[in-house]
């Protein structure tokens, strides 16, 4: 039996094949576990569409029950926003740093949007530490970090909007209660 190149209908590459494959091993391992958390998700109850669009919602990218272009809209701030939430000399609300990048208090996969109330300055270390985690998440889960617990204690004291989310997430009218 002779080879026979094709093209991968995941990624675009050539395969060269002797059984007449349409894609790569690898890509398709990545294609069966894409399809299994799908199906889970599903299973769970996890809706399929977008709440904003009705769109179908890609589960690959982190659910928030919002489809892909929704959540690019919703991560835009405009630039006249950017010069209010930090203008030059900003500090960072988790550590007191000079604040270089805007942050998210409720993450865009939470459920945040990027309005004004939303937004606080934030040092690149802290926001890429924080990621899209939620402040709970961030301050003291299971993979919560040290910068995160050190901003817990900083930016509750500091920043009204972090202590309000902080209220919410934790259910007490006394962020420092916990």
């Amino acid at each position: 039996m002779a080879y026979v190149t094709k093209v991968c209908v995941l990624c675009g590459k050539p395969v060269r094949t002797k059984t007449g494959a349409d894609r790569h091993g690898p890509c398709q391992v990545r294609e069966t576990q894409r399809l299994a958390r799908r199906a889970a998700r599903r299973a769970a109850g996890e809706p399929s569409v977008c709440t904003e669009c009705r769109g179908e919602i890609n589960y690959d990218a982190g659910f928030s029950g919002r489809c892909q272009q929704c959540r690019e809209r919703l991560r835009y701030i405009p630039e006249p926003l950017r010069r209010v939430i930090c203008p030059p000399g900003s500090l960072c609300v988790y550590c007191g740093a000079l604040a270089t990048c805007i942050d998210h208090v409720r993450p865009i996969a939470a459920g945040g949007d990027s309005c004004a109330g939303n937004l606080e300055p934030s040092c690149a270390p802290c926001n890429l530490n924080k990621n899209g985690q939620t402040l709970a998440q961030w301050f003291c889960g299971v993979d919560s970090t040290e910068i995160g617990r050190r901003a817990a204690r900083y930016s509750i004291s500091c920043s009204e909007k972090v202590a309000a989310e902080w209220a919410r997430l934790a259910g007490s009218e006394h962020p420092s209660a916990r």
